[in-house]
């Protein structure tokens, strides 16, 4: 039906030729009236991590993860994290870090039972070195709120990595993330604003 509401999907491109290319929707098994957002891929492209609001999640949207199958070409069906990540609350903006497996997200809930800051709070969940590809719901460790001043009473999300192509230097240590805290401290200049964070700045009190 033309007017049919048919829900947010995720789509990928080629870059080619200096331009994107090749626009396509994936084909996730999902009802069409679902919206599905906030797409981070693994680094061999095999793993789909992305929010929606799914009957038979824990409440409000969660974070599922879909599995790429080469011979079929096809993505499988979406799998939830599980309590170590989703809550009651409102999980999304997923990024799966290429140097170590680690998951970040954004939540308004408190995942396994840790409650945030107030308003979206960004929460790292560490790769399980132990995992052995059976209980998905063990791949994260329990996630942990990542606090000020990284977390505010505000919104606090989508964070992303700056890559490095030197080997020998730790990953996660600069970035970059989005938030709509206001007040003088953070110089915001609108309603959301970028902010680089880098872990290695240290601050002295004399």
């Amino acid at each position: 039906q033309k007017n049919k509401y048919q829900g947010r999907r995720i789509y990928s491109a080629t870059f080619r030729g200096k331009k994107f290319r090749d626009v396509e929707m994936e084909l996730i098994p999902i009802d069409t009236l679902v919206d599905v957002h906030g797409p981070s891929v693994s680094p061999d492209e095999k793993s789909l991590y992305f929010a929606a609001d799914i009957e038979g999640g824990f409440g409000g949207t969660d974070i599922y993860v879909c599995r790429y199958n080469r011979r079929t070409k096809s993505w499988g069906e979406p799998q939830n994290l599980g309590e170590n990540i989703n809550s009651s609350g409102n999980e999304g903006y997923p990024v799966f870090s290429k140097s170590t497996k680690n998951l970040y997200f954004s939540s308004d809930g408190a995942p396994a039972g840790m409650p945030g800051m107030g308003g979206l709070d960004i929460y790292k969940a560490e790769y399980n070195t132990s995992y052995d590809n059976e209980d998905i719901k063990t791949m994260f460790n329990v996630a942990e709120n990542l606090q000020y001043p990284v977390n505010t009473c505000f919104d606090d999300f989508g964070m992303t990595f700056e890559t490095y192509s030197q080997p020998g230097l730790e990953p996660e240590l600069k970035g970059y993330f989005s938030s709509n805290r206001i007040g003088s401290k953070w110089k915001s200049k609108g309603k959301v604003d970028i902010y680089y964070f880098d872990k290695q700045q240290i601050f002295f009190n004399l």
